[in-house]
């Protein structure tokens, strides 16, 4: 379980990396590529949370980013503001991946460094 929990933690940092290089996109294009690492760095950020809970505090019931966040805050590693961030984030996660709408990539754009700095957050649980 420990070695799932490195490479999903690896995982997260490298697709934070990526993120954090396009935060200030310049046009269209960038705007869509940030969209995209937004993506990816959601999936394996919750991915990597579950992990964590798993591993760390014995939670083997978690199936979903909710439920992550859910536990997270139930064993003190999430606040309440975690979780709304975090849960905003899911939503925004499932608009991007399932629709396109320049309002909505515009929204991302302008959330990116908020969206950056709860990403970061969480990275700072896993390095210690």
């Amino acid at each position: 379980m420990k070695e799932k929990l490195d490479k999903k933690i690896k995982e997260f940092l490298n697709a934070l990396d990526r993120f954090d290089e396009v935060l200030e996109p310049k046009n269209a294009i960038e705007r869509d590529a940030l969209i995209k690492r937004f993506e990816f760095t959601f999936d394996t950020g919750w991915k990597s949370l579950k992990n964590f809970l798993e591993v760390e505090y014995s939670q083997q019931e978690i199936q979903s980013p909710i439920q992550a966040f859910k536990a997270a805050f139930l064993v003190s590693v999430f606040n309440e503001d975690d979780v709304q961030k975090w849960t905003k984030m899911r939503d925004t996660r499932n608009q991007t991946a399932h629709e396109y709408e320049v309002q909505i990539a515009e929204e991302v754009a302008v959330l990116a460094k908020s969206m950056s700095e709860t990403f970061h957050n969480l990275s700072k649980l896993f390095i210690k």
